[in-house]
């Protein structure tokens, strides 16, 4: 929408190149609706166990030209022998995409998604070079009807029925979250 009104309010803008250029935020909203719709419904939820370095691959596939068209640089890092939780996959990518548009939009810098292992969970770990110091008591409350300040919170009311947490793991300055999922080793 903001792409679309600042084409509209600037004179000599391509109207055409203007609309091209929302199709990629469309297409992402309409697989965010279409997975919280898929999870709204479904009452058999497969919690298989998760390729988490497939997963983050797509993420990062998927965010790769916005953050290049930004001049910013998005880097995965997934590490050795990381173990696969069980969850749900539309789940857990519908937590991972709201904290790696909340860099888009909101940070600076580069921006990174780290995979790794800690005592009986996989950390997910999403950050920026960001100066913002957010407010660990305020960062996941819903804050007001309009849908702004929403996401984060269904991010962690998602994490929360796959057994995991979403954490503010560092406030800022380059704030850092992080998804923990457990791990059932035998």
């Amino acid at each position: 929408r903001v792409h679309v009104e600042s084409a509209l309010l600037t004179p000599g803008t391509d109207i055409r190149d203007a609309l091209a250029g929302t199709l990629e935020p469309i297409d992402r909203l309409e697989v965010i609706v279409d997975t919280l719709l898929q999870l709204a419904r479904d009452t058999q939820i497969d919690r298989s166990p998760l390729d988490l370095p497939g997963l983050v691959r797509d993420l990062d596939n998927d965010w790769h030209g916005t953050f290049a068209a930004a001049g910013r640089p998005l880097r995965v890092s997934i590490g050795n022998d990381v173990p696969a939780p069980t969850a749900s996959a539309p789940a857990v990518r519908q937590i991972l995409q709201v904290l790696v548009e909340n860099a888009a939009n909101n940070g600076k810098g580069v921006a990174t998604i780290d995979v790794r292992r800690v005592p009986g969970a996989v950390a997910i770990e999403v950050g920026d070079e960001g100066s913002a110091v957010l407010d660990p008591r305020q960062i996941f409350v819903r804050r007001n009807g309009r849908g702004h300040g929403i996401g984060l919170a269904l991010a962690r009311t998602l994490a929360e029925a796959e057994g995991g947490r979403l954490i503010l793991e560092r406030p800022g300055p380059h704030p850092r979250f992080a998804l923990l999922l457990p791990v059932h080793e035998a």
